[in-house]
């Protein structure tokens, strides 16, 4: 995405304007790998300000990135609410399912 997405001057322009775009070399973190990873790398994750994931997804051409900030960014701005009650009930279905999983274990 180096030679593609991330240079191109529209990305550029939409992420160093309106987001906080944080690079994080997964094998001096494998913590933020275990959390915000998509399914494969590069991983581009959309985050809370605390941290929770609004969206994600691996290779995005230019083009698709363009769209997804666009969304991202007009969820947030237009319906905050109904972005972070999405992102809650997220992180209470996972931890529902991190509880079965331990009372599975025993």
């Amino acid at each position: 995405m180096d030679e593609t997405t991330y240079s191109d001057p529209r990305i550029i322009d939409m992420l160093t304007s309106r987001f906080i775009p944080i690079r994080v070399d997964t094998d001096e973190r494998p913590d933020v790998n275990g959390r915000y990873n998509a399914g494969g790398w590069p991983t581009t994750a959309f985050l809370t300000p605390e941290g929770d994931v609004i969206a994600s997804a691996t290779y995005l051409d230019p083009e698709q990135m363009l769209d997804a900030t666009r969304t991202v960014l007009e969820g947030w701005l237009v319906n905050r609410e109904g972005v972070v009650q999405q992102v809650e009930a997220a992180r209470a279905m996972r931890a529902a399912e991190r509880a079965a999983a331990r009372a599975q274990r025993g």
